[in-house]
This record gives structure tokens, sequence and C-alpha cells, in this order.
């Protein structure tokens, strides 16, 4: 199973969802560059992630996210409407939390509980974005 499966069937919504297992290099670099693929389209985007089964990642990867996000922080701020992470667990909240404090995103973001309810959120928000 792979660490991240990208469903771009819902443009300009685009739902990640995560597996429960710890990625390797490999397929958090993958998931990386595929990332840096859609921002890289420049059309504006609204991001789904569903963490619903994700229970840790790494220190490795937090860090590497970190930077990446850091290194990418104009072009996703251009291209990203909202970012919507879809986390039931309230230990990965506060993870989440915890990472967000060291590293602020570059574009709004929202947590919810359920994929339909991030849907609705990222949908709105690209909304709100065009100015509809």
């Amino acid at each position: 199973m792979a660490y991240a499966t990208i469903d771009e069937s819902n443009l300009p919504i685009v739902l990640i969802t995560f597996s429960e297992k710890e990625p390797t290099r490999e397929e958090f670099d993958a998931y990386l560059d595929a990332m840096y693929k859609i921002y890289a389209r420049r059309q504006p985007v609204s991001f789904v992630f569903d963490a619903t089964k994700v229970k840790y990642l790494g220190s490795e990867f937090r860090i590497k996210q970190g930077n990446w996000l850091k290194q990418h922080k104009a072009l996703i701020g251009e291209v990203q409407k909202c970012l919507v992470f879809v986390i039931p667990n309230m230990m990965v909240r506060f993870i989440l939390d915890a990472v967000l404090l060291i590293t602020p995103l570059p574009a709004p973001y929202v947590v919810v509980k359920s994929v339909e309810e991030g849907f609705a959120e990222a949908a709105k928000r690209l909304q709100l974005s065009q100015g509809v």
C-alpha cells in the first residue's frame, strides 16, 4: 500500500488519502514530488488531506515536510486556496498543531472530522476565493 494516494478526479479539489503506515523515504519523496507537480500548474486548488488512518509521522519526515513547505511557500500561497485536514483522532490533531506552530502554512487551513465535511469546506473556500 502506498503512503499517499492522490485523487484529482474532482479538480480543483484534490483528495489525498494517507495510509496508516510510516512511509519509506522513496514514498515520501514521491508524495512531495506529486504535490509539487500539482502546485507547478499554477491553477487554483484546494486539498482535502484524509488523515483518518494516520498514526504517526516520524521526525525525519516532519522536518523534511517543513523544509519543503518553506522552500515552496510562495508557490503554495499563490495556488492553494484551502487545505482541509480530515483528522478525527485527537492525538494526531495535537501533533498537527505542534508542527504548524513550528512551520505555519502559507495558505488557509481547517481541520474537520470527515471526508464529506472536508469536501464541503474545500468547495466553500474555493468559491470564497473566487468571489462567488
